[in-house]
């Protein structure tokens, strides 16, 4: 005969059929003997996988739920824990010490006091694990329901749970059967106990109780069992990650306020509150109620950050500090609000700031260096900012100004301070542009122009003789024949923007440049900052090196050993760092360190032994400057080059480099982004990207009323040269699909009246650029990239037999 074995909570199917092995007549099929079972509802023993009870268990639930629930409130018996909490504006979750940090979708968050520190290391606030809970589910109070495993209960109904039961009454948990194997006997006798008779709600719910008691022990069941330990960060957004998690490598000369004073003590507070004093006297923004602002203003209110860095341009070291401090605010709560031309500021770039000195140095001009006192806080606001002041500044503050203290709440049981800003606070997204406007805006009243090829240069015609001013937000080289003019010109800026500090003579410093004037040249040198690259790498430099890299520096070897974390994060640093110094005054290391720029991300030990290599290439030229100078700045001369295929995916390098007499500028070491076909086409892609660099020193130099009288292109390639100058005439086959590029070459040639000569290999400047030279080679074209001979000794020198220079992996 069949019979069925059904189990409680799912349907009877094929797999519960069972033949008995009596023998039966099989002239008759009998129906199926059932007994009528009470519905237990799901199956409590089974690993939970979808949402609550079902079917006939809801209404009952629902109904014992509410009488439950009306019998509390009518005892007054609802927990500390699910009282709604008070609420600050549309927040729902307790914050930390800086408060209002509000991330857009993830109200509710408790946040670090640390959040939102835009250059501090440690930035991004530390997140709890109930962060972006939704308002009306958690209202700001966490619950005992609400601290369950969301991975152990990831479908469970908040809604459908129960409240907490009556004194003697015990907790239950609601699973749905899963497709586990077969129940144990002990199981099925305990479902057989009372199936004749219906369970009340509250019996059905001891049962279950007792039952998770006795088979899983006091840790199992809703909200006792122990949370699962997950890695740092998952499920959160990238704002969302502490700063410290995030897989990014980056480099700064910063920290909070907090490190800071725990480094360096009484000096961090002091400069802390020179700070605050500067932005009171600057009247940099005023109190408002809290209760006066809309749902939206405190939504999109921002902390204050408060940060220590490290001048090492001004000669810190960890011996002699020198700090500064600064107040900025957490602008990331603007991100979106503005496009990219209602928020982007120009700044002076490095080519335009040394075409000027040269031409200082070729005029004999005075120079002055002069730095704007809290630049950005002499602009005024145009929109409503709310900005949020919490933990002991409030104080600070207060005492600094005895009318902030009307203005101060208490939020969760912290001090708050509520402002509006007046003056473009750092940290605002459109500050940088309010000061360039509101600093052009001044210049050009006092009489000067813009450079349309650098909206950070200005010029002005004073006793019939051009006065030139660069700056770099607050930064400003101001340069005239006549020193007395110099004088006027920084009185009409204080004038409008109170005391600058101004250096005045041959020696200046200017981010982080040594600048020397001395008999017609300008030297620039960075001791300190590569030092302090040799100090921060981990393996100490006892030797030197005779050139930055040997010749297989782009040679990648696909199964060497990646670097370990803490490794990785110190070669990014000194890349970087070592990358500033390479741009700006050591131009003997662009090669080396431009390749190993592109490695930052995955280093192996074999980019470890070059940057080591480079390192002890510093080492030993500790000393070496950069000097800028010329005879003529209307005779402009430049070199290209590029080394064929010498990369590992066969793409060529480019090397370019511009001179006036004394040095070079301009430069250019690049791969190229494009596989071409031969070493002609490759030379032709060199050329179309350095061109537009020639154009520019061109137009730049116009504007600062220097007319270019000679313009010429060196290339060591004369099949190159003959397309670029013949278009047409000197293409084939081989040469068609170069059309574009040559026929843009040929057109600028002649527009901008630029001569090509060619030069011969070993003469050939812009080689220094392409390729790891060595021996004496290298140490030629140094000695007149740096400035230390005149470009014309290229020229002197015999042509010297030609040993490539790269093939050569000895140590040099």
């Amino acid at each position: 005969m069949l019979t069925y074995q059904w189990r409680p909570g799912r349907p009877i199917d094929d797999d519960d059929v069972v033949v008995l092995p009596t023998p039966v007549d099989t002239t008759i099929i009998p129906a199926p003997i059932v007994h009528p079972l009470p519905n237990p509802g799901p199956n409590p023993f089974a690993v939970p996988v979808t949402a609550a009870p079902s079917g006939a268990d809801v209404a009952l639930l629902e109904a014992a739920q509410e009488a439950e629930e009306t019998e509390q409130h009518e005892n007054g018996s609802l927990g500390e824990d699910e009282q709604e909490a008070p609420q600050y504006g549309n927040q729902g979750a307790e914050d930390g010490e800086n408060q209002g940090g509000i991330m857009e979708g993830n109200q509710g968050a408790e946040v670090n006091e640390n959040q939102g520190a835009p250059l501090d290391e440690n930035q991004g606030a530390e997140i709890n694990e109930n962060q972006g809970a939704p308002l009306d589910e958690i209202q700001g109070a966490e619950t005992d329901h609400e601290a369950h495993d969301e991975n152990d209960f990831d479908n469970f109904d908040l809604d459908n749970s129960l409240e907490p039961l009556e004194e003697g009454e015990e907790e239950i948990v609601f699973v749905e059967d899963s497709d586990s194997d077969s129940d144990t006997e002990d199981e099925i006798n305990d479902r057989d106990t009372d199936e004749d008779e219906l369970d009340t709600p509250k019996e059905e719910q001891r049962r279950r109780s007792q039952h998770l008691k006795t088979h899983t022990g006091g840790n199992y069941g809703f909200g006792k069992r122990e949370k699962k330990k997950t890695e740092k960060g998952q499920g959160l957004s990238f704002l969302q990650i502490p700063f410290a998690d995030l897989k990014i490598r980056l480099v700064f000369a910063q920290m909070s306020a907090k490190q800071g004073i725990k480094k360096y003590g009484k000096e961090a507070e002091l400069k802390l509150i020179e700070e605050f004093k500067q932005l009171m006297e600057f009247n940099v923004f005023h109190g408002v109620k809290a209760d006066s602002l809309t749902a939206e203003e405190k939504k999109m209110s921002a902390n204050m950050i408060n940060i220590i860095e490290e001048k090492v341009n001004r000669g810190h070291t960890p011996e002699n500090p020198i700090l500064r401090a600064r107040s900025v605010m957490d602008g990331r709560v603007q991100r979106g609000l503005y496009s990219k031309e209602e928020t982007a500021s120009p700044t002076v770039s490095l080519d335009a700031f040394l075409l000027t000195s040269i031409i200082d140095v070729i005029e004999n001009r005075d120079k002055a260096i002069t730095d704007v006192k809290g630049a950005y806080l002499h602009a005024k606001m145009k929109d409503k900012v709310i900005m949020k002041i919490t933990g002991p500044e409030v104080d600070i503050f207060c005492n600094i100004d005895k009318t902030l203290k009307e203005f101060v709440v208490e939020e969760r049981g912290k001090r708050v301070l509520c402002v509006q800003l007046d003056k473009a606070l750092y940290g605002c997204v459109q500050s940088a542009l309010l000061w360039f406007e509101l600093y052009s805006e001044t210049l050009k009243g006092m009489g000067f122009t813009l450079n349309p090829y650098d909206l950070c240069v200005a010029n002005g015609i004073f006793e019939g003789k051009q006065c030139t001013i660069c700056w770099y937000v607050d930064d400003n080289k101001i340069s005239h024949v006549n020193p007395k003019v110099v004088d006027d010109v920084i009185k009409k800026i204080e004038s409008n923007f109170g005391p600058m500090s101004q250096t005045r003579g041959d020696k200046h410093d200017f981010l982080g440049m040594e600048l020397k004037y001395k008999k017609g040249k300008l030297t620039i040198g960075m001791k300190k900052h590569i030092l302090k690259a040799i100090n921060t790498f981990d393996e100490d430099i006892t030797r030197n090196a005779a050139s930055p890299a040997k010749g297989y520096l782009f040679d990648v070897r696909p199964d060497a050993q990646k670097l370990d974390e803490k490794k990785a994060d110190c070669f990014h640093s000194v890349v970087q760092s070592l990358l500033y110094v390479s741009r700006r005054c050591r131009l003997d290391i662009q090669t080396a360190i431009g390749f190993l720029c592109t490695r930052v991300d995955s280093p192996d030990e074999d980019d470890w032994a070059k940057l080591k290599r480079l390192l002890q290439y510093l080492r030993g030229t500790i000393d070496l400057v950069r000097t800028l100078g010329g005879e003529d700045i209307k005779r402009m001369k430049s070199w290209v080059d590029v080394s064929y295929g010498i990369h590992d995916d066969c793409k060529s390098h480019t090397g370019g480099c511009t001179s006036f007499g004394w040095g070079v500028l301009l430069t250019k070491c690049q791969k190229q982004k494009l596989n071409t076909k031969s070493s002609t086409e490759a030379e032709i892609v060199g050329v179309s990207d350095f061109l537009p660099n020639m154009i520019w020193a061109r137009m730049f130099l116009g504007e600062q009323g220097h007319e270019l009288m000679v313009n010429v292109l060196f290339q060591d390639n004369q099949s190159a040269i003959k397309i670029e100058l013949n278009g047409k005439m000197s293409s084939g086959q081989k040469t068609k699909h170069m059309d574009n590029r040559y026929f843009w070459i040929k057109d600028r040639l002649k527009t901008e009246g630029i001569e090509v000569q060619y030069c011969p290999t070993a003469k050939m400047l812009a080689d220094f650029f392409t390729k790891p030279l060595q021996g004496n080679l290298f140490r030629k074209f140094r000695d007149v990239v740096l400035g230390y001979k005149h470009i014309d000794s290229l020229f002197q020198t015999e042509e010297s037999s030609s040993q490539e220079r790269v093939g050569s992996h000895d140590e040099g």
